[in-house]
Parts: structure tokens; sequence; C-alpha cells
């Protein structure tokens, strides 16, 4: 599990729980494991475990049902959100690029204006020396 730029490990597990899913390794109806195991599985809290299955739950993916843990909904309605969340990932990395290009611009920006305000400091100053 490689975490990107920008993106929260609870949505890295979500989309990872997601292909599980969409692989049929958890079938619909089938209960995920308990979300101690899962947080001891990818290494994170209970509480990031949480928020993973929130978002699954918000895409109708999977439901929690008090006393039985959360149950798989929809194995087809995972695949969508595993293709989603690639195109996403696509559409993060670019917009991640672009930041990175706007703050470069910025840092010439300021380098240009810096090296424009000294040239004419120095040519104001041999102005007046040429003038003395």
């Amino acid at each position: 599990m490689s975490r990107k730029p920008g993106i929260a490990r609870y949505e890295i597990i979500a989309v990872d729980l997601a292909q599980a899913i969409s692989e049929g390794i958890y079938s619909e109806g089938s209960s995920l494991r308990g979300r101690s195991l899962l947080a001891g599985k990818y290494q994170v809290s209970p509480e990031t475990i949480r928020k993973a299955i929130s978002l699954l739950e918000g895409c109708d993916i999977v439901r929690s049902i008090p006393s039985k843990g959360v149950i798989v909904n929809s194995r087809e309605k995972a695949a969508r959100y595993v293709e989603g969340e690639n195109l996403g990932s696509v559409v993060s990395e670019i917009e991640a690029k672009l930041g990175q290009l706007f703050r470069e611009k910025q840092q010439l920006e300021e380098e240009i204006e810096n090296t424009i305000k000294t040239l004419l400091v120095l040519a104001s100053l041999q102005n007046k020396d040429l003038h003395s």
C-alpha cells in the first residue's frame, strides 16, 4: 500500500478494501474482518479504519450492522469505486504537478523581479558616477 502525496491513508485503505471486494475476496453478504484486525493489517488506528469504512458506506459498497460488523453490499459498486479512484489518482497526480509548477513559476518570477531591481540599482549608481 503506497502512499501518494495529498491522499489520506483512510482513502488508500478504502480503495484497497473496495479492490478486494471487486475481486471477490470479500463476497456480497459476507462480513469484512473486524476493525481491530483491519487496523492491525494496515498498521493504522481503528479510527482510520472507521473513516475508510465510512467512505465505502457512503458509496453503498458496505454497511455497518451493530453486532454483525461490516457487511459487503455490492461488488459492482466496489469495482466502479476503484475505477473512479484510479482516475481520481491520475487527476490528483496532475494537480500536484501543476501546483509544483505554479510554485516554481512564482519563485522564478520573484527571482526575475529581484534581478531587475538589482540591475536598476546598479544602473542608477553607474549613471551617478558618469555625472559626477
